[in-house]
């Protein structure tokens, strides 16, 4: 099967069987019902698919931002917090839309919740992600004990923490 072939189909095992020969991309289905395109990455390593609204991967990827490590140290200067996740890999919109709808789950923001920039940047060997702890719909005392829960898994710390406890080397700011 040559790479990025369109295929148009309405038989769902058809497409599993044609899906998983391949070894890695992208899925983007049309979902007659709601009239929405859905997406999902796949992979040869996993044969599974989540589909998701494809309109909510470019609102999130519309707010994303690559900073350099200069600038990451410079948002400190802006009168915020943020919230420091370590080491997403994989699709960062992914990580995005779960951590807002863990922070949803947790009661942490209101369901019509979403951040309206995120940051990503790279230190080392690990992507990592910035959100800004700006919005008034934050419980912060919630959030705070939810960070010290994530920290072990998700590397999670406050941007002040991450730069005092000098996760950023060489910078002089």
């Amino acid at each position: 099967m040559s790479k990025n072939k369109a295929m148009i189909n309405k038989n769902i095992d058809e497409l599993d069987n044609i899906l998983f020969e391949s070894w890695i991309g992208y899925v983007y289905l049309y979902d007659e019902n709601t009239n929405k395109w859905l997406y999902d990455n796949y992979s040869i390593d996993n044969d599974t698919l989540s589909l998701k609204p494809l309109d909510n991967y470019f609102k999130i990827s519309n707010k994303m931002k690559e900073l350099s490590l200069e600038e990451i140290k410079e948002l400190r200067n802006n009168n915020c917090e943020y919230l420091v996740l370590q080491g997403c890999g994989g699709d960062l919109v992914d990580w995005i839309s779960g951590i807002t709808d863990i922070l949803k789950d947790e009661g942490i923001v209101s369901d019509s919740f979403s951040f309206d920039k995120i940051y990503f940047f790279e230190n080392g060997d690990l992507t990592n992600l910035a959100f800004p702890l700006d919005s008034k719909d934050i419980n912060m005392g919630k959030l705070a004990m939810f960070r010290l829960k994530i920290r072990n898994d998700f590397g999670a710390m406050w941007l002040s923490d991450y730069i005092d406890n000098g996760y950023i080397r060489d910078i002089k700011i």
